[in-house]
């Protein structure tokens, strides 16, 4: 079944007869303003009854004009026949319709029948409220005009991956079945960087993300955000050097320069965290967070120090020699 509609009370009557189990009715009106028959959607209407003929509740799943594609009896009625000025009005409630109100209100889709319905726009977001991503990071709901994301409980700005682009890819990859963007680096003896990036905004701004870093206890294995002027990289990366955050200097995505500074905080590399990075138009600043509200700031430096920053991103770094990949996944990503 469909999205079921409801509207206000509608009543009219059979512009023509109707022959038991056809497929369509033709009415004198569709109703107007709040009474107004729904074009698409599924809902119930009853034709009342009229000399020899039963009363019969019909489903409706298409109105084009007068002309409405029905399915008869329904609800527990029987097909009949009707003549030419039965009375038919609506909605009614039926058992059917309210299942489907429960599974428009709340129902669990797979990450990718959820963007190809919402795509195609076959998805009915203003019947649905809540969509469960069933093999996916979040839950979806709907705020009237678009559909908004959430991860654990808080509001999520799901990462497109189309608008990032590589450097330094080598046999990286990035996966987005779960509806965010999962970077894997593997394992690599070789101290670089495998970069998503992409334009950055007009400053002032703040790119705030929310991301999983699966790292092992190994030196050097990091994973974070960056600044980039297509060559250059200022990063904001958690990891096992410090166990914690750092800022670093890359004179490219294949040859690391200096570090700025850490802060170290125990076991945060292998935690669910936040991370931001800001150009304000004066400094390029880099803070983090643990629960997304109150930010800590790690450093600051000149917009224009090493680098002018034109690009910003996400990277991984699996800088080992154990077989052991690097992987971020990057669940929000909010410009500002």
């Amino acid at each position: 079944m469909a999205t079921a509609k409801f509207f206000d009370g509608y009543q009219s009557t059979l512009s023509s007869s109707y022959t038991s189990g056809g497929s369509s009715i033709s009415v004198t009106s569709a109703g107007s303003g709040a009474s107004a028959l729904p074009s698409s959607g599924d809902f119930y209407l009853i034709i009342e009854a009229e000399g020899a003929n039963t009363e019969e509740v019909v489903k409706v799943t298409a109105v084009s004009g007068t002309t409405l594609t029905v399915t008869g009896a329904q609800a527990g009625t029987s097909a009949s026949n009707h003549a030419s000025g039965a009375t038919i009005r609506g909605p009614i409630l039926t058992a059917a319709s309210i299942t489907q109100m429960k599974l428009d209100i709340g129902s669990s889709m797979t990450v990718s029948a959820f963007d190809s319905e919402t795509t195609t726009g076959t998805l009915n977001p203003n019947g649905r409220s809540v969509v469960y991503l069933s093999d996916g990071l979040y839950v979806c709901v709907w705020n009237g005009s678009a559909w908004d994301y959430y991860f654990r409980g808080q509001k999520a700005y799901r990462p497109v991956n189309s608008q990032f682009s590589w450097d330094n890819q080598s046999t990286a990859s990035v996966s987005t079945a779960s509806g965010g963007i999962l970077l894997t680096q593997p394992s690599t003896a070789t101290q670089y960087m495998a970069v998503r990036k992409k334009t950055a905004p007009a400053t002032p701004y703040t790119i705030t993300a929310r991301i999983a870093f699966d790292a092992y206890p190994i030196s050097f294995m990091a994973a974070g955000l960056c600044f980039s002027d297509g060559t250059k990289y200022h990063t904001c990366q958690c990891g096992n050097n410090t166990n914690g955050v750092q800022t670093d200097k890359w004179t490219s995505a294949a040859v690391y320069s200096a570090a700025y500074t850490s802060v170290a905080s125990m076991f945060l590399s292998m935690q669910d965290m936040f991370l931001r990075i800001t150009d304000d138009g004066t400094n390029r600043i880099c803070s983090y967070s643990i629960d997304g509200t109150t930010f800590r700031q790690v450093h600051s430096v000149g917009r224009t120090d090493f680098l002018t920053a034109t690009q910003v991103g996400f990277y991984a770094k699996a800088q080992n020699a154990s077989g052991l990949a690097a992987t971020i996944h990057l669940i929000s990503w909010q410009e500002s």
